[in-house]
């Protein structure tokens, strides 16, 4: 336990090191540059794939409220009329089928976007698209990962339900103490939601193989991290006067900005997990479609200072 941790700080010290040699920057401006076309077309989806679950009305309502919490009420109420916009329905079967291709291929391509990011900061360089069918793959992968989106979401309105009847039922029993209680397990509930998610980002979307273990620590830190980033993040843009410097755009900036930083919090997590994952016994290693390019990085003697503090 110890030298995994000695472990976990070697490769927290890497991740700052080579932040800007990585490219995170600019990885997460072109990120935000893309999502911007593509966040309508991902609401779709995964709304869509909530609505077969859940009342369409109850659904944005319960969601939205708490992008609110995330995002602000501004980009909120900016997204929910975005998503409100969207409409497929009303047209001839041809033009339903194109409309809908269309936004499944743009929304998946912010997946791909992140895959291929990922992919650099951890040296990896695919082989061969595979033609038709490495394109059909990978579409299917960014897709899969809509659907867990999906899936998520209607998890944490499910948890939100249950939980709210047991503070009814806790509020009858204990009073006050049932705030803390009900605080202290909504936190853990979107820890363990958002740690979920950026497991299923590092271990599906890259073209490597590692341990289990290391998912998990770099998926809890991206976690942690996104989630001071979150309120500092919030604190800045709160300070910042964006529309009075940009007037009717002030929401769409504030929505890139959100996600631009977002976007270095998740790099900066991927570069972790790739640093944690060199460093272990299982090693990080490349699937059949791709291989490892040499790159310089201020990591030689890591090896030499974890078997020295151990």
């Amino acid at each position: 336990m110890v030298k995994f941790t000695i472990k976990i700080l070697v490769a927290f010290k890497n991740a700052v090191l080579n932040f800007g040699e990585y490219g995170i920057p600019k990885k997460s401006a072109s990120l935000a540059y893309y999502t911007l076309f593509a966040i309508a077309p991902l609401l779709f989806f995964i709304f869509s794939i909530g609505s077969l679950f859940y009342g369409e009305e109850i659904l944005e309502g319960q969601v939205f409220q708490k992008l609110n919490g995330f995002v602000g009420p501004e980009v909120a109420t900016f997204l929910q009329n975005l998503l409100e916009n969207i409409t497929i329905g009303g047209k001839s079967n041809i033009a339903t089928i194109i409309s809908f291709g269309t936004l499944l291929i743009i929304a998946s391509g912010v997946f791909s976007e992140i895959q291929d990011s990922i992919n650099d900061i951890w040296s990896l360089e695919v082989k061969s698209s595979g033609g038709i069918m490495g394109i059909i793959k990978s579409r299917i992968l960014s897709f899969s990962m809509i659907l867990s989106l999906g899936f998520l979401m209607l998890v944490t309105l499910l948890l939100n339900s249950v939980l709210a009847v047991v503070e009814d039922g806790l509020n009858e029993v204990m009073s006050g103490m049932s705030i803390i209680l009900i605080t202290i397990i909504n936190w853990a509930v979107l820890i363990s939601i958002i740690s979920l998610l950026f497991y299923l980002i590092f271990k599906l979307l890259p073209d490597a193989k590692f341990s289990n273990r290391v998912s998990i620590a770099g998926a809890v830190l991206t976690t942690l991290l996104f989630l001071l980033g979150k309120e500092l993040i919030g604190i800045y843009l709160g300070k910042s006067d964006l529309d009075s410097v940009y007037g009717t755009g002030g929401t769409m900036v504030l929505l890139l900005s959100w996600v631009y930083y977002s976007s270095m919090i998740l790099f900066f997590g991927a570069a972790f997990t790739k640093n944690l994952a060199s460093l272990g016994e299982e090693g990080l290693k490349s699937n059949d479609n791709a291989v490892f390019v040499e790159k310089k990085k201020k990591e030689i003697s890591d090896e030499e200072v974890i078997n020295k503090e151990a």
